[in-house]
């Protein structure tokens, strides 16, 4: 055999071994890593918060404008209130918190005190709600929505920052509002078996 042929065919058994490599573990990453709140993993769990983060403060405003943030993190974090135990929903929305001020013009802790109220009234109604239907997710995504709104409005009346707010401004603010709490509802439509969550203790 000639030994041009020789390298073509060990290079296309390379190829072959390589490639089947690889659709093996897409196959596994697709079957066992799925992007949502409670993946299992911490690691996994940070890195879809820091991904998150990333998408929301970097990539959407790039494209549509710095003008009204589309706000992603809440209703990730308000799925990780509901699901996780305490403790774990406690680090990871402190991990949400502190991402989204090295990289907000709020006052500083705005979003820890934002995300701790929530945190707290879902810790304390979440036993008493029935999450099978899709009702109270999209109270609970659309009261936490309004209440950082409304959280901003308040510090800033107290600091004295002007804020111009128009009529075409709570228009846009109500619509990116909508918009967060879709993609709350795509998570649990899309990724979760809604069936098979229990909160946990």
């Amino acid at each position: 055999m000639h030994p041009l042929q020789t390298s073509n065919s060990s290079s296309r058994t390379a190829w072959g071994i390589y490639s089947s490599f690889i659709r093996v573990r897409w196959e596994y990453l697709k079957e066992h890593i799925k992007i949502r709140p409670n993946s299992g993993s911490y690691l996994l769990d940070i890195a879809f918060i820091l991904s998150l983060v990333a998408v929301q403060r970097v990539i959407i405003p790039s494209l549509v404008g710095r003008a009204h943030t589309i706000d992603l993190m809440t209703p990730w974090l308000v799925i990780t209130c509901v699901f996780h135990s305490k403790p774990r929903a406690i680090f990871l929305c402190a991990v949400g918190a502190f991402a989204l001020e090295t990289h907000s013009a709020e006052p500083a802790g705005f979003f820890l005190c934002g995300y701790w109220v929530i945190g707290t009234v879902i810790f304390m109604t979440r036993n008493y709600l029935y999450w099978r239907h899709l009702l109270p997710w999209i109270l609970v995504f659309l009261i936490s929505e309004i209440w950082l709104f409304c959280f901003r409005a308040v510090i800033y009346a107290i600091t004295n920052v002007f804020w111009e707010l128009e009529f075409t401004d709570v228009i846009m603010q109500f619509l990116v509002m909508i918009i967060s709490c879709a993609f709350g509802v795509f998570l649990i439509e899309c990724q979760f078996e809604r069936d098979r969550f229990v909160p946990e203790e």
